[in-house]
């Protein structure tokens, strides 16, 4: 793995992402130019130190099993915690190689910064648990219906003011041949027929129809 490695130098000192060279006890033995932009350190500050040492690399998490998987498998991917020379903590997506059969062969490792992509997705994730959050505390019916009225989703609010025992329940009812049934469903469904859209009304119902 060392001497194929190092006849392709050229071609790894080109790449974008950080390709580390390990021995089996994590001491680094290669560091190429995108290793250095990705951490901050240089080449020769580098080389010769642990590597999980040097990027405080945090093997909580999906990196619980990487020393076993690199053992039974020679390969391991996955998303690590580490940190730069400038104390500024990253995510990489990280793939571990090592000789097949071999546990004290060297391993190499390829990381691509991903800090920015993953922090734009644990946003998104925050956004939408918040936004699940606020539906299902809301005292305002709020629902989701099929083209022919079928409940698609609805939250605690809307099961109870239609007298239902649970979400589930409600989600195998019609909401139109429930607005049938009350006074103020008339109105209600002629909006929702024409607009799509049914909004609160009498204190009562919130919805959104999609079709």
């Amino acid at each position: 793995l060392t001497e194929h490695l190092m006849d392709q130098t050229e071609l790894l000192e080109l790449a974008n992402d950080a390709i580390i060279l390990t021995d089996a006890d994590g001491t680094i033995t290669y560091w190429n130019q995108g290793a250095c932009r990705t951490y901050g350190w240089e080449k020769i500050e580098a080389v010769g130190q642990n590597v999980h040492a040097l990027l405080r690399t945090d093997l909580s998490g999906e990196g619980e099993n990487l020393e076993a998987s690199l053992r039974k498998q020679s390969r391991w991917e996955g998303k690590l915690q580490q940190v730069r020379r400038n104390g500024q903590l990253i995510v990489v997506a990280s793939r571990w190689t090592s000789e097949d059969g071999n546990p004290s062969s060297p391993r190499l490792q390829i990381n691509t910064d991903v800090t920015v992509a993953s922090r734009e997705t644990a946003a998104l994730r925050e956004s939408e648990e918040h936004y699940r959050r606020f539906v299902m505390e809301d005292f305002t019916g709020t629902l989701s219906i099929r083209a022919d009225g079928q409940i698609a989703t609805c939250n605690p609010a809307f099961a109870n003011i239609f007298g239902f025992a649970s979400i589930e329940e409600a989600t195998t009812g019609n909401f139109f041949e429930l607005l049938r049934g009350r006074k103020d469903g008339v109105e209600l469904l002629e909006m929702v027929r024409q607009h799509g859209i049914a909004q609160r009304l009498g204190g009562h119902i919130h919805g959104h129809q999609r079709i």
